[in-house]
């Protein structure tokens, strides 16, 4: 049974603006969303996901886009409690990206030792993400 609707890709992220921008630039890819605004509801989507699934078919996230900085807890102490949580096999291996502003070789190599797969530069653009997400074989559908 391949009828799985489930969105794709997580992004976390504080800011509407970046949220919106990034939701726009995916549908326009035929991609869908979950959205959360800081790195617990990231946490807590990530494990709504991987234990309801919708169907045989469904799977847990191909990728997350993780700000770095947000209230509540940042994309570095998500990232780190996600990958403990892959490490114990609670939840599935998926693939983070620090998506930031911060241009600081500190923060990108902090984020690399936490664990993140890929870095990117906001403001984020359509061939920058279509570059991630082909990274980590999400399937971009061709239009027709």
């Amino acid at each position: 049974n391949s009828s799985c609707v489930c969105p794709e890709i997580l992004v976390a992220d504080d800011d509407m603006f970046n949220l919106f921008t990034m939701e726009n630039v995916l549908k326009s890819l035929q991609l869908q969303i979950v959205t959360a605004t800081n790195g617990k509801e990231a946490i807590n989507a990530v494990l709504r996901r991987e234990n309801f699934r919708c169907g045989e078919a469904c799977r847990n996230f191909k990728v997350i886009f993780m700000d770095l900085s947000m209230p509540t807890m940042d994309g570095f102490e998500a990232t780190i409690k996600l990958k403990e949580m892959m490490t114990e096999k609670i939840i599935s291996d998926i693939p983070i990206v620090a998506c930031t502003a911060f241009v600081d070789t500190d923060k990108e190599d902090q984020s690399y030792q936490v664990g993140m797969k890929a870095w990117l530069l906001k403001p984020i653009t359509k061939n920058k993400l279509v570059e991630t997400l082909r990274k980590f074989d999400v399937e971009i559908p061709t239009p027709e």
